[in-house]
């Protein structure tokens, strides 16, 4: 069963990501057996699965169009400030044996990567208390590291 699925900054972040659930979540053995079991594009009120702590939507702004072919920026997106932790909970989930997970991201504003403070701003995904992915994002200064290793579609 999924109990939840976070986000959060493992280190003080000065900076703000945004994230917009474009995709869903899919719950199955088989891709046949497959169902959306929740999805969102924030153009609404925030659904109640979502516990945002300090995260808002807002519009997209200058964000518009960005993103893959298909999954672009529009409408509003969840922005999450410095240190905050947003969790999707999803209950009383039919059994299953695998989980997809999709979503449209924007590492915007000041994100310092890896190393010690001030760096230290992360991505960190975990499904059933199990981290599924944590890595670091720097947009700020050429010299900072990151971990996350981007797709080669970009």
């Amino acid at each position: 069963m999924v109990r939840g699925c976070s986000h959060d900054s493992v280190t003080p972040m000065k900076s703000a990501l945004l994230a917009l659930f474009v995709g869903a979540l899919f719950v199955g053995g088989r891709l046949a057996d497959a169902q959306t079991v929740f999805q969102s594009d924030f153009d609404g009120s925030l659904p109640e699965q979502i516990q945002p702590r300090l995260a808002q939507l807002t519009a997209v702004q200058g964000f518009a169009g960005l993103g893959p072919a298909g999954r672009t920026f529009s409408g509003n997106f969840l922005r999450s400030p410095t240190a905050n932790k947003v969790t999707l909970q999803l209950t009383g989930l039919p059994s299953h044996r695998a989980v997809n997970l999709a979503f449209l991201m924007a590492a915007i504003d000041s994100l310092d990567g890896a190393g010690s403070f001030p760096s230290g701003d992360y991505f960190h995904i975990k499904l059933d208390g199990v981290t599924i992915f944590r890595e670091s994002l720097a947009n700020a200064l050429p010299s900072q590291i990151q971990s996350y290793l981007t797709s080669p579609e970009w």
